[in-house]
């Protein structure tokens, strides 16, 4: 089954779709700090993200709808990849160390307004085959 991602690079866009149609699979928000090093290992250098996703069924029952078929499930991953800034092993405490701070507190705060739990990692499809 394949299952379509709903990206955002925007933290406040993910955070007024979370606010608007939330998680209804699970009731959880999986946020990460990713740090990538660029293919030149040489430097040690790369970028940070901060990434954020939920699951969400879109045959669930919504009171807003009349009708709704409820089977199969429509699984969607709801996800906000932000580029921070660069990453540097060497230097720790950047700016960007301090945005991704900033994102991630701000989701969590959002989603604890919305009773919903917050977990590490992240929602990754396998690779086709």
């Amino acid at each position: 089954m394949t299952v379509p991602v709903l990206r955002f690079d925007d933290p406040d866009e993910f955070i007024a779709e979370l606010a608007e149609r939330p998680p209804n699979v699970d009731n959880l928000v999986r946020l990460t700090h990713l740090c990538q090093l660029d293919a030149d290992k040489a430097y040690r250098a790369g970028r940070q993200f901060v990434v954020a996703s939920y699951l969400r069924d879109l045959r669930a029952p919504d009171t807003r709808l009349a009708t709704v078929p409820t089977w199969p499930p429509a699984l969607v991953v709801v996800e906000l990849f932000v580029v921070c800034g660069a990453y540097y092993a060497e230097i720790p405490s950047t700016e960007a160390d301090e945005r991704a701070r900033t994102i991630m507190e701000t989701i969590r705060a959002n989603a604890a307004a919305l009773n919903l739990a917050v977990a590490g990692g992240r929602y990754r499809l396998p690779a086709a085959a």
